[in-house]
């Protein structure tokens, strides 16, 4: 059965608009997918950019902490020090007076 001419040019109409509906979508998902994908690269700099900023900060706090238990170090062991040659100054002392105790000072002016 033969169509009214006017359908036949509004079903021609209808599948040219549906064939450029289809290739819009189409260029309409292939720069979707161009957009994630920018996104995806884009938020993966920012990613690692902060890693590394992160990194940085973490790498800095733990010279921080070093140098201070360097320096913590450095003072306990002059604190040390000090207190080992103080020591040794009044052992040295308390043999001193101790000997003194167990043998007076001997004067070689009186005779025997």
């Amino acid at each position: 059965m033969p169509m009214h001419p006017d359908l036949e040019v509004l079903v021609s109409l209808d599948e040219q608009l549906q064939a450029r509906l289809r290739s819009i979508e189409h260029d309409l998902r292939e720069r979707l997918e161009t957009l994630r994908g920018e996104a995806a690269r884009r938020h993966e700099s920012e990613r690692a950019a902060r890693g590394q900023a992160l990194e940085h900060e973490v790498q800095a706090i733990v010279e921080e902490a070093d140098a201070d238990l360097a320096r913590r170090r450095s003072q306990r062991r002059a604190h040390l020090e000090a207190k080992e040659a103080a020591a040794t100054v009044r052992f040295e002392r308390a043999v001193e007076l101790y000997l003194n105790v167990l043998v007076p000072p001997h004067d070689d002016s009186e005779p025997t």
